[in-house]
């Protein structure tokens, strides 16, 4: 036995063989080449002999990004120049990848030895990494959707091959998005939609958006006025009525502290106005019309104008009737509470809107009557900030504050309070 142990280690030796930890690798010896790029001559030429074929080759080339190739022509059945020459065109010009990644392309007819074959080229403004991120989607609503969630995800830029297309308004979908969910995303990106081809069913749609925050500053700021949006719903969700909810929410957001008005728009609306008190028509627009829909109740924000300058405002249906409400409209004439406002009175202002997109807000009858609080309320008080703290054993009645999480049962018409 101990003969057999030299004479193994022997027989390894002259093996060529090592004791080292990879000896168990199989893997095939290869030789080494100067031109490792030389396998591609070997890769399997396109044989086409009709129109179809060759279309087809040519565009597998544009969605697979190569950028030379040559495609051989055998027995083929018609006009080979005239259809080149027409597939091309419409590979780079109508064909959805080929218009939004071709910049530039080349075809040549060659004949050697009674063989024809086709030398084509192409110059690509996209990358390869480009192309293959490309979400395929089947209609415009699919579209619309991959769009939100790149909002909620804070996503500087989005690719989407749509199948079925239809004309419709994104960037005005877009900003009603931003509009109408300033809790997902708390800010109004600028943004560029560009289409490729400019026509046809199919198609590319490049989205690129820019932000003027991070994304985690956004979200530190988004849960920075959490709190007061939680407050005011508290607060308002107290009323009997829809119309006294609504006069509630607009009393909080009219009362809970001093506000300076700005006539440049803020880059977030609803930030702006919580936690900076810089108020905006877009800000308190934006801002109502959460709570308000928070609450339940109709609302919407109008994209209108007002003496010829972009302006928002809402406008609430409540109970069967319509009208219109502009926060910043109350601040600027000293308005305390809620006041109704109608079409004939706002156009006679110098406002104007797209008055068959959202509901008619005719002045009432003498028959009719405007929107009431039933309960008829004590206006309330003015706010005030405390200047020092309360007795702690003393009980005062007053309406949620920031902090507060349950309403009481008997709420006060006192102001809100930070």
């Amino acid at each position: 036995m101990k003969r057999l142990i030299p004479l193994f280690l022997l027989l390894l030796l002259l093996a060529g063989c090592s004791l080292r930890d990879d000896y168990l690798s199989l893997a095939p010896h290869i030789e080494q080449t100067t031109h490792p790029t030389a396998a591609t001559e070997t890769d399997p030429v396109s044989v086409v002999s009709n129109r179809l074929e060759l279309r087809g080759a040519i565009l597998s080339l544009i969605d697979n990004w190569k950028e030379q190739d040559t495609i051989l022509i055998r027995n083929y059945e018609g006009d080979v120049s005239l259809d080149l020459k027409e597939i091309m065109d419409y590979a780079t010009r109508q064909h959805p990848t080929g218009a939004y990644a071709v910049d530039y392309s080349a075809a040549e007819i060659l004949e050697e030895n009674g063989q024809q074959t086709v030398e084509v080229s192409f110059v690509f403004r996209r990358s390869m990494s480009e192309i293959n991120s490309i979400v395929l989607v089947d209609t415009g609503d699919d579209a619309y959707g991959k769009i939100t969630e790149a909002l909620d995800n804070f996503s500087t830029s989005l690719t989407l091959r749509i199948r079925r297309y239809e004309d419709r308004d994104l960037a005005s979908e877009i900003l009603d998005y931003c509009m109408d969910n300033p809790r997902l995303i708390p800010c109004i990106p600028e943004f560029s939609l560009k289409l490729y081809p400019e026509e046809g069913e199919h198609r590319i749609l490049e989205l690129h958006l820019s932000y003027p925050e991070t994304k985690d500053v956004m979200r530190e700021k988004l849960t920075e006025v959490e709190t007061t949006l939680h407050s005011a719903i508290t607060y308002g969700k107290t009323g009997k009525t829809p119309f006294e909810k609504a006069k509630r929410l607009c009393h909080y957001l009219l009362h809970r502290r001093e506000q300076s008005l700005t006539d440049t728009a803020p880059a977030l609306p609803v930030y702006s106005l919580l936690a900076e008190s810089m108020g905006h028509d877009l800000s308190y627009a934006i801002c109502y019309h959460d709570l308000c829909t928070s609450l339940g109740l109709t609302s919407h924000i109008v994209k209108g104008t007002k003496d010829g300058a972009p302006y928002y405002w809402n406008l609430l249906e409540l109970e069967d009737q319509a009208f219109h409400v502009d926060l910043r409209r109350y601040v600027e004439q000293g308005i305390k509470t809620i006041t109704p406002l109608y079409d004939e009175e706002l156009l006679a202002e110098g406002y104007a809107w797209d008055q068959s997109a959202y509901p008619v807000a005719p002045n009432p009858t003498p028959e009719e009557e405007e929107p009431t609080d039933p309960s008829e309320p004590t206006e309330p008080d003015t706010p005030t900030e405390p200047d020092t703290p309360t007795d702690p054993t003393e009980v005062i009645e007053s309406t949620p504050t920031e902090s507060s999480t349950e309403a009481s049962p008997e709420p006060s018409e006192s102001a809100p309070t930070d």
